[in-house]
């Protein structure tokens, strides 16, 4: 089964997730797409900041600084592959590109003509794809989500989910569709939340769990044992960026972002 995963450039959660999946699926793997931020810089800063304050900004970002810069070493020294997601790929020997979009003509043309691959794989992909990309692969385009679907479409789930005060967190592997966390889902798995849980421990939660049920997914669909639940837009949620207040709010009751 020929692979391509399109992620973006995080550093904190999803090395350790590539490692555990490419641990498995390196060798059919095309490429490891990495697609820059959604927003302009000014706006992603806004939002970290607006999210971790000013202390845990300065932290994050030290971190990411520290983290990029190592993940650039990889090709030479190996202590460095498990710092990023291309440090990861690189590792595996995976070709690494790096769009601006990916629903880009000349990338879909290269998506198609060269790599043709036979599964698409979104993981936190910082871009909608639309439909000349998500009709490339034979065995269509999946997405994994830290939510329980069709509940919690949209940004940053872990938060929401614990800002309402859920009981359970979870994840969700779906096949996509040119709606926002649409498709019929392939598999979904439970985890507790507890009381003292933030919206960090909920992510690394849910990338850890993320990976397994990734990779249980992947099995059954190169043997064709796939069946689906639906996605019911009509029962779900949707939910943007958490703004300054929500975060206030999230405070107030008694959580955490960190």
């Amino acid at each position: 089964m020929r692979i391509v995963f399109i992620t973006c450039d995080d550093v904190f959660y999803l090395p350790r997730f590539f490692s555990r999946v490419l641990g498995s699926w390196a060798a059919e793997t095309a490429a490891l797409v990495i697609l820059p931020p959604l927003r302009d810089l000014k706006t992603t800063v806004r939002r970290s900041y607006d999210l971790y304050g000013p202390w845990g900004f300065c932290k994050n970002s030290t971190r990411y600084a520290v983290r990029k810069a190592g993940g650039r070493l990889a090709r030479w020294v190996p202590a460095c592959r498990t710092l990023s997601v291309e440090g990861v790929g690189r590792g595996h020997g995976i070709p690494i590109l790096q769009p601006d979009s990916v629903n880009a003509p000349d990338f879909v043309a290269h998506v198609r003509n060269v790599l043709r691959p036979e599964l698409i794989v979104s993981v936190a992909a910082s871009q909608i794809f639309k439909e000349p990309l998500l009709k490339i692969p034979t065995l269509g385009c999946i997405n994994i989500h830290g939510a329980l679907l069709p509940r919690y479409r949209g940004m940053l789930p872990s938060f929401w989910t614990l800002f309402n005060g859920e009981r359970e967190g979870g994840v969700t592997v779906h096949y996509m569709n040119p709606g926002i966390d649409d498709g019929s889902i392939i598999a979904q798995r439970r985890f507790p939340i507890h009381d003292r849980d933030t919206v960090e421990t909920l992510i690394g939660r849910s990338k850890a769990l993320g990976a397994e049920v990734l990779t249980e997914v992947l099995e059954r669909i190169k043997r064709g044992d796939v069946a689906t639940a639906p996605n019911n837009a009509a029962e779900g949620t949707y939910y943007s960026f958490p703004t300054r207040t929500d975060v206030r709010s999230l405070k107030a009751r008694g959580r955490a972002v960190a």
